[in-house]
């Protein structure tokens, strides 16, 4: 009988200590967002898309690379504003919470991208032709990447390493 009491008191005290740990798990919609990196290179494309990378952090930098194709060549950085860094985080979860979504439709002329995601719990890394991609995820994607030109203040600035390295032309 003794025995039995012992086992049953282990046996609950060890579900107690399970349930504690499930309520452990992180939940991804509470990662802050601190750095967005996206990549584009025109692999896949029958046309002219552009080789280029845009990098957003919460220090509020933007710093731009391009080449062939791409809006401007070589290195730039500008400052982006708080409402834009809180979009970008706003835009961004979605890939944190559930990754990238695939389209049905397959469409082929369309660039690579590499997307970096860095957050206050971990890193977030995706690649994926943008043609086989959900309308939402491009929508987004491409939304991030006219940031860059929405104001003529990108100034040249050194080159500075990117987590991404699809943009660089073979």
């Amino acid at each position: 009988m003794k025995t039995r009491n012992h086992i049953l008191k282990l046996s609950i005290l060890l579900i107690l200590l399970a349930c504690k740990q499930g309520s452990k798990i992180p939940n991804k919609s509470e990662e802050r967002i601190l750095k967005v990196t996206v990549a584009f290179a025109g692999y896949g494309c029958e046309g002219f898309c552009p080789f280029e990378a845009i990098s957003v952090d919460s220090s509020l930098k933007l710093k731009y690379w391009g080449d062939q194709f791409a809006f401007k060549r070589g290195s730039f950085c500008k400052q982006v504003t708080n409402q834009i860094w809180d979009s970008i985080k706003t835009n961004f979860q979605k890939f944190v919470i559930s990754g990238l979504d695939s389209s049905k439709i397959t469409i082929t002329d369309s660039p690579e991208m590499e997307l970096y995601i860095k957050t206050t719990k971990g890193e977030y890394a995706f690649s994926k032709n943008t043609g086989k991609m959900s309308t939402r995820d491009t929508d987004i994607l491409e939304w991030f990447q006219e940031i860059k030109s929405r104001s003529d203040d990108l100034k040249p600035c050194n080159y500075t390493p990117f987590e991404t390295t699809i943009q660089f032309p073979k």
